[in-house]
């Protein structure tokens, strides 16, 4: 079954957690603020990951993905 709207939509959200798995990594140096809006925003997108493939998730800017948190370093 394919989404949609989007049928790459689970592929994508698959590459995203990828592409952000570092952020997960106790060394990094994000600031503890952006380390949680990473947490909440992977947790998202796994939910994305499960949903139903014919039903789609909108977020508040209409999109099917939650938008992803900027990047905030820490000084130390």
């Amino acid at each position: 079954m394919i989404n949609l709207i989007n049928p790459n939509l689970k592929t994508h959200c698959k590459q995203l957690l990828v592409d952000t798995d570092w952020t997960d990594l106790p060394n990094n140096t994000l600031t503890t603020e952006c380390k949680a809006a990473f947490q909440e925003w992977r947790k998202l997108i796994r939910t994305v990951l499960l949903q139903d493939p014919l039903q789609d998730v909108y977020f508040d800017d209409g999109s099917n993905l939650p938008p992803q948190p900027i990047e905030e370093w820490s000084d130390s």
